[in-house]
């Protein structure tokens, strides 16, 4: 039991560690995937949250939704930004992963090589999740 908490104590620490490198390639994705979604989906959302608790998750997943009437712009600079980050983040993780190194130096040089599969994924997923909402509403 005890190397089980030591093994869960290191994975945190090293979670935590590595944690702002993650973070910067996921903030401008999210910040603009926050601004596409519609701030009234987001209050019936909340209301249906805390008031009643009457909330289903086809009723979640089709709120939490990119395409909609005035944050479509937003939508695509959300997917603009993932295409872009995507691939950055996939090559930082692999150079760490490969000799260890937590650097920003080499890393435009993965891009071409992680860009058209993460961008085809994404695309893909994008697609599925707004055709997946739609068949739900």
């Amino acid at each position: 039991m005890d190397t089980v908490v030591k093994f869960i104590g290191s994975t945190f620490q090293y979670v935590f560690k590595n944690f702002l490198f993650i973070f910067i390639f996921a903030l401008i994705p999210s910040y603009f995937f926050a601004m596409s979604l519609d701030t009234e989906n987001i209050h019936v959302l909340a209301d249906a949250v805390f008031k009643d608790g009457t909330l289903q998750f086809p009723q979640i997943f089709h709120f939490i939704s990119f395409v909609n009437g005035h944050g479509w712009p937003y939508s695509l600079v959300c997917l603009a930004a993932m295409a872009v980050c995507l691939p950055m983040l996939l090559g930082f993780i692999e150079k760490h992963m490969r000799i260890g190194s937590r650097s920003f130096k080499g890393l435009a040089g993965r891009f071409n090589t992680n860009f058209l599969s993460t961008l085809i994924m994404t695309v893909v997923f994008f697609a599925l999740y707004e055709l997946w909402a739609l068949i739900t509403s």
